[in-house]
């Protein structure tokens, strides 16, 4: 298991172009705001989720189908499914 989404997955210092290594679950470190995912190591069909560990904007367009920017804070998260090209928003929370 993951020991609990708050406590596990791979941290990755926020970027415009958030760079993520192959996992499923992720801590977002830092409070650039992101604009896009490299996606290369992703397969069609992976769903992720992202944990934020600060303020920042996860901004929709470019490969992100969100449904509005999403300015977050420590522990939101977002959980996304890729179709081989983009990034669509299948969830949101914003938690306390």
């Amino acid at each position: 298991g993951i020991r609990g989404l708050a406590g596990g997955g791979t941290i990755v210092a926020s970027a415009a172009a958030l760079p993520l290594p192959t996992g499923r679950v992720f801590h977002v470190s830092g409070t650039t705001n992101i604009t896009s995912i490299t996606s290369t190591n992703f397969a069609h069909g992976c769903v992720i989720t992202l944990i934020f560990d600060g303020v920042l904007t996860f901004t929709a367009g470019n490969n992100l189908k969100i449904a509005g920017n999403f300015v977050t804070t420590a522990l939101d998260t977002i959980t996304l499914a890729f179709d081989g090209t983009n990034w669509h928003e299948c969830s949101r929370s914003v938690n306390a």
